[in-house]
């Protein structure tokens, strides 16, 4: 007997089978097509002892800030060894210009009740091709323009790879 002859006696059998084929066809589009998820960003890595340790604050803190009577900056934090391990890559914060810009534009967006994600200063091309110095963690070594100033010293900043060697992701805090 074929599987035709089968479906024809045992109807039963064959809408279970439909329905099946149907859920699956379901889940195959919903995996293929399905939106990714998002992650909405509230909190930020930052270091006051330059790069020796780090802590999470609010996102839309500007760098640098004022911490416990230091100075914090933006710690650009990393996983390696599979994520079980997390070091700062490199230490990151706007330059005088920008961070005078930005500390305006988050006095008038509170004093206006404008949610700061609202504000595009903090992501527009401009601010990220002219507002940031970064530098390597640790005593010693200088701050550097981040894109426009990109010289081999802004690529070693950046590039430097994890103490063991491997493999390296950017850490994103939860």
């Amino acid at each position: 007997m074929g599987i035709r002859e089968s479906l024809n006696t045992n109807p039963l059998v064959g809408g279970i089978v439909g329905v099946l084929l149907v859920v699956l066809a379901g889940a195959v589009l919903y995996h293929f097509f399905a939106p990714e998820k998002s992650v909405a960003l509230t909190k930020a890595c930052y270091s006051d002892d330059d790069g020796q340790t780090f802590y999470l604050d609010d996102v839309y803190k500007v760098a640098p800030y004022d911490h416990e009577g230091k100075e914090a900056v933006r710690a650009v934090v990393f996983t390696y060894d599979n994520g079980s391990k997390k070091y700062i890559g490199y230490l990151q914060k706007y330059n005088q210009e920008y961070k005078q810009k930005l500390d305006d534009s988050v006095a008038k967006a509170n004093k206006d009740g404008i949610p700061l994600s609202m504000l595009e200063i903090f992501t527009s091309r401009d601010t990220a091709f002219n507002g940031f110095l970064i530098k390597a963690p640790g005593p010693g070594h200088p701050w550097v323009p981040m894109v426009t100033g990109s010289t081999e010293e802004t690529g070693k900043v950046m590039n430097a790879p994890s103490p063991d060697g491997t493999p390296r992701e950017i850490y994103i805090p939860e």
